[in-house]
């Protein structure tokens, strides 16, 4: 598999999504997790392949011919070029993502934190134009510092997805902020039953806060927040997802410990960061996975 550039991501702001086959690919073969190169913003006049490409996918993931996601006078055309640049990235209805909320709300249910998936809040900073969470979730506060992204949480055609696919009986309750997830946000402390950090960065240090004791994380080691969160006393490692069984698993031996002894430290996560090869880091993992499942002490 060819070699994907590390792209280090803007403080309180997400990343483009790494794509299910390199993730797994990666994993499988011990290499390096990495983020998916920024795609092009390059647009050809009269539509292309690829936007039409992008609206055969609208349709078959609303299910109505012919709304695609790209252009048009609903909303505003910022929410419409949003969707559209969330269906070419995140595939809707075929976003491997889905299945991850799905698992992280069954471990959360099963440690009884919550009645039912239709209870679960969730926070996710650095979201980008990621609205499967809603999909799983009804109510999801998305946080991100990118301005361009804010309309797509409103358009219609993103709402009207989200309401014909969504996984649970109420009206969804979406919030958007636009600002950094480092900076001081109107948030509650102890407030959400569920933080998702999905590639933005280090997410655990600026919002472990805003969860609840007994609450979840849902965190990608793709930027190494994962790492972070091992390092953290208030999080505890409850679950490692397997890209290729589609699954939690709660054997977590091996993760985040050490080849040689000693498992990893905030020192390591940022020798990851400052040195994105790992074969010339002085350190190697027994065991790495892309996501994780802890739980907040």
């Amino acid at each position: 598999m060819p070699r994907l550039p590390r792209a280090r991501p803007t403080p309180g702001c997400a990343m483009q999504p790494l794509p299910a086959a390199a993730a797994h690919g990666r994993l499988a073969a011990g290499k390096a997790i990495a983020k998916a190169p920024l795609q092009t913003r390059r647009r050809r006049r009269g539509g292309t392949k690829g936007s039409k490409g992008a609206a055969r996918a609208d349709e078959a993931a609303s299910g109505r011919p012919g709304a695609a996601g790209g252009g048009g006078k609903s909303g505003t055309a910022g929410g419409s070029f949003q969707m559209s640049a969330y269906l070419r990235s995140y595939k809707g209805l075929g976003d491997y993502h889905l299945d991850i909320f799905r698992g992280v709300a069954g471990l959360i249910l099963a440690h009884q934190t919550t009645k039912a998936p239709s209870a679960i809040s969730v926070v996710y900073p650095g979201c980008h134009r990621h609205i499967s969470a809603s999909l799983v979730f009804p109510s999801v506060t998305y946080i991100d510092c990118d301005s361009r992204v804010t309309p797509l949480f409103s358009d219609p055609k993103a709402l009207s997805f989200i309401e014909t696919h969504k996984e649970y009986p109420q009206d969804s309750d979406i919030r958007a902020l636009t600002k950094s997830f480092d900076a001081k946000l109107s948030l509650p402390d102890a407030s959400f039953d569920l933080l998702i950090s999905a590639s933005a960065g280090i997410v655990t240090k600026s919002c472990t806060r805003y969860v609840r004791k007994g609450g979840f994380l849902l965190v990608s080691d793709a930027h190494y927040d994962a790492r972070m969160a091992h390092t953290m006393k208030e999080w505890d490692l409850k679950a490692v997802y397997h890209m290729d069984k589609k699954a939690f698993d709660s054997d977590v031996e091996g993760h985040f410990q050490l080849k040689g002894g000693g498992s990893v430290t905030e020192k390591h996560v940022q020798e990851s960061i400052d040195q994105p090869s790992k074969q010339k880091r002085s350190f190697k993992l027994r065991e790495e996975a892309l996501f994780y499942a802890f739980q907040r002490t």
